[in-house]
Parts: C-alpha cells; sequence; structure tokens
C-alpha cells in the first residue's frame, strides 16, 4: 500500500483507545497538522500587522486603512492544539 493512503487509513479509522501503529500515526499527522496551522496563523498576523502598520504612517491613512480592511488573523480551529493537548502525553506500549 502506498504511503499516502496508509495515512489516510490510518487517520480514518484509528481507535484512539488502543495502542497500535494506526494510533501513532494519527496523532502524529494530527500534531503535523496542527503545528503547520499555527506557524501559517502566526506568520499571516505578522503580515496583517505590518500592513495595517504601513496604512497608519501613510499620509492618506483612513483610505489605506479601508484597503488593507480589518483583518487581523486566521483562525483554524487546529490553532488550539486539541489533539496534541488530549493524547500527546499519553504512555505508549509500543
Amino acid at each position: 500500500m502506498k504511503t499516502m493512503k496508509r495515512i489516510q487509513n490510518a487517520v480514518k479509522s484509528a481507535d484512539m483507545e488502543v495502542d497500535n501503529v494506526d494510533k501513532l500515526i494519527s496523532l502524529a499527522y494530527y500534531m503535523g497538522r496542527e503545528s503547520a496551522t499555527k506557524e501559517v496563523c502566526n506568520e499571516a498576523k505578522k503580515i496583517f500587522e505590518e500592513q495595517h502598520e504601513r496604512a497608519s504612517e501613510s499620509r492618506y491613512y483612513m483610505m489605506a486603512q479601508k484597503v488593507v480592511g480589518g483583518q487581523t488573523y486566521i483562525y483554524h480551529p487546529d490553532y488550539a492544539g486539541d489533539m496534541t493537548d488530549m493524547f500527546g502525553g499519553d504512555e505508549t506500549s509500543l
């Protein structure tokens, strides 16, 4: 079985109550997803903040702020790290 298909199957069918390879694959997938989400959201927030700062320094700052818009961050539910918090400290027998 190809790696991509194996990971997809593990993520879909992992029993989080039993220590097995599928659980580890699934946890690694979700932990990576949460980590990447934080990285992207934090970088986007930094970019938005820089845009707002440059707009406020503009001669026509009110118009510049309207062009930039009110967005200051990107929200994604994976940012909270719930999967990592819930299962990251579990002991494994594998």
